[in-house]
């Protein structure tokens, strides 16, 4: 068998088979914007983490996440992201919170 056939065919394998669902899995857990409590305000926020970095970053087998939308800005728009950890944690959608 022709290796630069067989080597090809195996990335494209691992590439449908293993990287495309676990992005798209992550994709779609960050669908909806997620409650938070601020590290640096100490209140709850809903943040939208960016998806496509995040599924990106999880078929590359890295952490790409960024919060591309947070109920405190426009007032705290420079803050430096430290509920990132949080959002990844977050079980609780805002549309489901009570």
């Amino acid at each position: 068998m022709n290796p630069w056939i067989v080597l090809p065919t195996l990335a494209v394998l691992a590439v449908v088979f293993v990287m495309l669902p676990v992005g798209l899995a992550v994709y779609a857990s960050y669908g909806r914007q997620k409650l938070v409590r601020c590290p640096e305000t100490g209140g709850q926020a809903a943040v939208a983490v960016d998806r496509y970095r995040a599924g990106l970053g999880a078929a590359l087998g890295t952490r790409l996440t960024r919060i591309r939308a947070c109920s405190l800005w426009p007032g705290r728009q420079g803050c430096g992201q430290a509920c990132r950890p949080l959002a990844e944690e977050a079980t609780q959608d805002v549309g489901r919170a009570a």
